[in-house]
């Protein structure tokens, strides 16, 4: 069950954040007289924004059939696209790459159906034509937490992968509490709950066990709410509910996204502050109560009035200075009854705000400068403008809020964020190394967002930076702090006699105040204090001078089905000598719960067995992290290896490096067969050689056109060359045009490589492609395994966009074949993006391919759609459905790893749900009814 809201609560809900967000995305902060002393969540997402300039934002929306009661005229779906619209113009206004993915949840995980787009004006469209989608998304039943929060984690891991640097966030919509029961279609579609896999559903206390256990999963000491804020990713929590509901219903999304909850704390991983919390009831309390997720917006930034009567009175006036250091600013503005709103410039001119349709943006030019305002209630406006290199911008601005009929007693209030175009940076081709028992000079300097360096003396207004660092135990040493204008380009000595090797954080916090001006009486007025723009950099201590170089702070292991048995490499620059920490080298802080018993192993675990290195060399520590059991879930902890001098291995270091990891566990495949026996006995109500003929018609390769180049790479020292230089676009890429069909192709080929659709054995789920190139294995770049026992590259069928590694029996164990796949109108930077992705992944994925040997089957051979290589079974080639073994035993196929992902709308059924791979995910063999791996295709 879910709790009603009115519908606009959910516009006012995301204007709120709008401002919230767009302060974050390193703009130069809201508006306080001073710093907030806590650690915000948002503050700390602002920070890393500022400072990386990348992020991935996703926004997870509950689609629960109590929508079309709470939300019937979809004023969420309008809210989204304000809050898109928004966060475009200020990521393009910071510079920022902010990619956003829509996703959904009730009692499954409904994934993104489609990619992540890079957010600006030019691509608003796309993200809002997606967002457009959810207005009909309201037929869910259930309110499930974990398995929404999962999924979301999920596929923020894999683009982590991609990008590690990235800031992350998660923006969890819902209007209900916990509630999880059994989907309509369950019987057909079996939805896996990794909290409580054997519930059957059937009665209340079966679904209040289920509620029970997923809330004490999410909120045990390394369960979900660990692994989320040790990605890590910020949760931005809105609980949609009307005035009357109360918060009850919502204790537990609060502590999942805070950490702290009115029953108490969720999760062990307390500082620092995991995420917000907010709950939505009233429009206009709620558009006020978001500016408090925006730094400093809070105390400062605010101001106090009246409501003038009949004309712009002094009373009612909240005033503040802008000069040329700021380019933008954002007023939240309310009163506390239905008024007007003016706005005066300093030249004196007063300009009334025509309220107009609410929730409609308004466009004005005021003495050249560009204002956009929107009024979402009669008592509250959205007030932006932009300098656009005007001369009246500099001075003294006002709000005013003006009724015929003003009560003395009537109200109003205003939150304001200034946007200074000014950042404090630490030059990353001025970054000395920083060894431990050795001190350094650090030098900085302020830039715009374009990265054009700025002389602080040429401020006007006044301009201080304080410097700090924080080491692993969170504990922060000043630096510097109150450098003025003139003393900010000057070097700070940081002494490094007390720091222990191992990964730190750098905050730059600069507080700039606008300089002051004369009003239109000849008054002197005071500037307006900006609230400090803060950056986060990490950085590394290395041990002294002499001992080996750790350079990366974390591992990823990727991700693996079943047991554990995971390898990467942690690069090492000599010279010296290094090994695995001692026993037990590791700390494991976030595990699904069914894994007790992870291990890490190297080869190099000792001081006689250590990876030695000589001067100017570089070398990889193997790593391997083993458990013999499988789980679902997320895995977040870090180790520490010992480095020392070649000469003398007795003067020891430790450092300590994070990791993480991704398990999937498998499907209880007799669930699966029971399942399609009752969906046969029973009837899915549609002859089930129907839907074979409709899987096998829509399996098909879109006729969109498509360019395809392909090269041989390999992996030196951790990093992937083409013809022994950096992977990137040449000169004669992609001009060979593949020709497909109008209406789709089922078969594809250039050279000696063919891209081959296929169906399964399975009337339901959706189709997949083979790359099949003689007896190569192969990855792709939506399928990191290779797939079923002939070990090919799968794709989805809409293959354009994506690359694929295969492996030649005999080819050299660093090399593997590279073939790109793009859409004939994909753009410059989608194709980059792509060739950036193959380059970060292809050192794991050639790896793993050299230990595979080809399967029996492997060789191209007929184009069989239901499935690999025909065999003397069912339709895919694996065991017949009725033969001694059902389960395909022998097969050698079961279910591929990697994330779910939804290439499309689904055929059949719901969309694809976490924890279990997607019907498209499944094995070419092994399943009990031939080609795939699941009885559901």
């Amino acid at each position: 069950m879910t709790t009603p809201v009115r519908p606009l609560a959910r516009l006012a809900v995301l204007a709120g954040l709008i401002m919230a967000l767009a302060a974050g995305l390193g703009l130069g902060g809201a508006a306080p007289a001073q710093a907030q002393e806590e650690d915000g969540a948002v503050e700390r997402l602002t920070a890393c924004m500022a400072n990386e300039q990348r992020g991935d934002l996703l926004i997870l929306i509950d689609t629960s059939a109590s929508l079309q009661s709470s939300d019937a005229d979809a004023a969420r779906v309008q809210a989204g696209r304000l809050l898109l619209t928004s966060l475009a113009s200020f990521a393009e206004r910071a510079g920022v790459d902010l990619t956003v993915n829509l996703a959904g949840f009730a009692n499954r995980y409904e994934s993104p159906s489609g990619d992540w787009v890079q957010l600006n004006p030019s691509s608003q469209d796309q993200v809002l034509n997606r967002i457009d989608e959810y207005a009909s998304r309201d037929t869910g039943r259930g309110t499930d937490y974990w398995l929404g929060l999962e999924g979301a984690r999920r596929d923020l891991a894999a683009r982590k992968q991609n990008r590690p640097t990235n800031c992350q966030s998660i923006v969890f919509f819902s209007d209900g509490a916990l509630d999880i029961d059994k989907a309509p279609d369950e019987d057909s579609n079996p939805i896996d709950r990794p909290y409580d896999p054997e519930n059957p559903l059937n009665n209340d206390a079966d679904r209040q066990r289920a509620r029970d256990r997923a809330a004490e999963s999410m909120c045990r000491p390394g369960g979900l709410a660990d692994q989320i804020r040790l990605s890590p990713a910020v949760i931005l929590a809105v609980g949609l509910t009307s005035a009357e509901a109360g918060a009850d219903n919502f204790a537990l999304m609060q502590g999942v996204a805070t950490g702290q909850g009115p029953n108490g704390p969720c999760g062990e991983v307390q500082e620092p502050s995991p995420g917000e919390f907010t709950l939505a009831s009233d429009i206009d309390s709620l558009l006020w109560a978001f500016n408090d997720y925006a730094p400093g917006g809070s105390e400062g930034g605010q101001q106090t009035g009246d409501v003038c009567e009949g004309t712009v009175c002094p009373e009612g006036a909240h005033s503040f200075v802008l000069d040329a250091s700021v380019s933008g600013v954002s007023i939240l503005a309310q009163a506390d009854i239905p008024a007007d709103v003016y706005l005066v410039s300093p030249s004196g001119l007063e300009t009334k705000l025509d309220k107009g349709q609410l929730g409609e943006p308004n466009d004005l030019d005021i003495d050249g400068v560009a204002v956009n305002y929107t009024w979402h209630t009669d008592k509250t406006v959205a007030i932006n403008a932009d300098q656009n290199g005007a001369d009246s911008w500099t001075g003294q601005w006002q709000v005013v809020f003006v009724a015929p009929d003003a009560p003395a007693d009537a109200e109003s209030r205003t939150s304001l964020h200034v946007y200074a175009d000014i950042f404090p940076r630490w030059p990353d081709d001025n970054r000395p190394v920083i060894r431990a028992e050795e001190n350094a000079e650090l030098e900085f300097t302020l830039t715009n967002s374009a990265g054009t360096e700025i002389d602080p003396t040429e401020l006007l207004g006044q301009a201080t930076l304080d410097v700090s660092i924080y080491g692993p135990d969170g504990v922060e040493q000043e630096l510097a702090t109150g450098l003025d204008k003139n003393e900010m380009s000057q070097p700070v000595l940081l002494e490094s006699d007390d720091l222990a090797p191992g990964a730190y954080t750098l905050q730059l916090n600069l507080s700039i105040t606008t300089a002051g001006t004369t009003n239109q009486a000849g008054e002197q007025i005071p500037g307006t204090e900006l609230a400090p723009q803060r950056v986060d950099i990490p950085f590394s201590v290395q041990p002294p001078l002499g001992f080996p170089n750790v350079t990366t702070g974390q591992v990823n292991f990727g991700s693996v089905e079943g047991p554990v048995d995971l390898s990467a490499v942690l690069p090492v620059e000599g010279p010296g000598c290094v090994w695995l920490g001692a026993e037990p080298p590791m700390r494991v802080r976030a595990a699904p719960e069914e894994v007790t018993d992870l291990r890490l192993e190297s080869p190099n675990n000792s001081a006689e067995t250590c990876l030695k290195i000589e001067e100017g060399q570089t070398a990889e520590l193997p790593l391997r992290l083993v458990s013999e059991q499988a789980g679902n879930g997320g895995v977040n902890g870090d180790f520490t290896v010992t480095v020392a001098p070649l000469e003398d291995l007795s003067r020891a270091h430790t450092v300590t490096v994070d990791y993480t990891a991704d398990l999937y566990q498998p499907l209880n495949q007799v669930n699966f067969v029971v399942a399609l026996i009752v969906a046969l006995i029973l009837g899915p109500g549609i002859p089930i050689g129907l839907l074979y003929l409709t899987k096998f018609a829509t399996a098909k390769i879109p006729d969109n056109p498509l360019l395809v180049t392909r090269f041989l790479v390999q992996v030196e020292h951790g990093q992937t060359l083409r013809d022994g230089a950096e992977v990137g676009i040449r000169e004669g890429d992609f001009t060979q045009m593949v020709p497909i069909t109008s209406g789709g192709a089922r078969k594809l080929s250039f050279g000696d490589i063919d891209l081959l659709a296929k169906t399964g054995g399975s009337p339901f789920g959706m189709g997949w492609v083979e790359a099949v190139s003689g007896s190569a294995v192969g990855v792709s770049s939506e399928y990191p395994t290779p797939h079923g026992k002939e070990q090919h590259a799968r794709l989805p069928l809409a293959v354009h966009n994506t690359w694929a590694l295969l492996r030649q029996p005999g080819m050299p164990a660093d090399q593997a074949m590279a073939v790109v796949l793009v859409a004939g109108n994909s753009t410059p930077e989608q194709r980059e993006e792509l060739f950036n992705d193959l380059a970060t992944k292809a050192p794991n994925a050639i790896s793993n391919l050299a230990g595979i040997a080809p399967g029996p089957s492997s060789g191209g051979g007929q184009d069989q759609p239901f499935g690999g290589p025909g065999g003397s079974g069912g339709p895919g080639g694996g065991p017949a459905p009725f033969s001694d073994d059902p389960f395909g035993g022998g097969g050698g196929g079961g279910f591929s790893v990697g994330p779910p992902q939804q290439q499309g709308p689904p055929q059949q059924g719901p969309p694809p749900q976490q924890g279990q791979p997607p019907q498209q995910q499944t094995g070419s063999s092994g399943g009990p009814f031939g080609g795939s791996g699941s009885p559901f295709g």
